[in-house]
């Protein structure tokens, strides 16, 4: 009988030892498993971020929306870093307010980086009506979380979806009535929304139309990051 516990003793105590190393195993051979996600993950993020210049800071959407936009649009390749230098020795010339970096920047400083690499710019206040007709990507400024953000509008497809490259979300679809909530202006008791337009007569990858294809109803304010 003592045997024969001892027998079946043997034969658990294989058994347990089998199960250990099978454990081990798939716990040696997880890290390629998660290595393969991690790559997708990778991926992924590259699509999300892809031509896009993301914001380093919290108030500077507005230059970065800015840095996309001449990039990815008019050939103009600039960063982030340069354009808030360019600030640091042209803004009192601009007229940059001293709170700029609580407040943010405005439509006119953007315009004035912009012209400072060539590039004519038009700050605009447009019904939803004239925005899902445009024909050119632009400078937009929304309300998040309670305060202003810049974006990048790149187009509007088929299905009415508004494809943004947006310094803090990367490349990003809105539907109509999510964007046009975060768009329209309260100020102006929600019936029209801001952006801006540039243009480079220089660059070989123009907009398809120029700034006066929309008329400006209202001088533009300044919106922080």
């Amino acid at each position: 009988m003592s045997r024969l516990v001892a027998s079946f003793r043997q034969v658990a105590l294989r058994g347990w030892v089998v199960q250990f190393v099978l454990c081990l195993g798939s716990v040696l051979a997880a890290p390629s498993l998660h290595a393969g996600e991690a790559v997708a993950f990778r991926s992924w993020l590259e699509l999300r971020d892809a031509g896009v210049v993301k914001q380093q800071r919290d108030f500077s959407c507005g230059v970065a929306a800015l840095a996309t936009y001449l990039s990815l649009y008019l050939n103009t390749s600039v960063s982030e870093a340069e354009l808030l230098q360019l600030l640091q020795l042209r803004g009192d010339d601009w007229g940059l307010p001293q709170d700029w970096r609580e407040q943010g920047v405005s439509y006119a400083i953007l315009m004035a980086l912009a012209a400072h690499h060539g590039v004519q710019g038009a700050g605009l206040a447009v019904t939803p009506e004239r925005l899902m007709s445009l024909r050119v990507p632009a400078i937009v400024r929304l309300q998040v979380d309670g305060g202003a953000h810049f974006s990048v509008l790149r187009g509007i497809d088929r299905a009415g979806r508004l494809h943004l490259a947006d310094p803090s979300w990367g490349n990003r679809q809105l539907s109509s009535d999510r964007f046009l909530a975060m768009w329209l202006d309260p100020a102006q008791n929600a019936q029209v929304g801001t952006l801006l337009l540039l243009r480079s007569d220089r660059s070989k990858v123009q907009p398809l139309d120029g700034p006066d294809t929309l008329q400006p109803r209202r001088p533009l304010v300044r919106a922080p990051g």
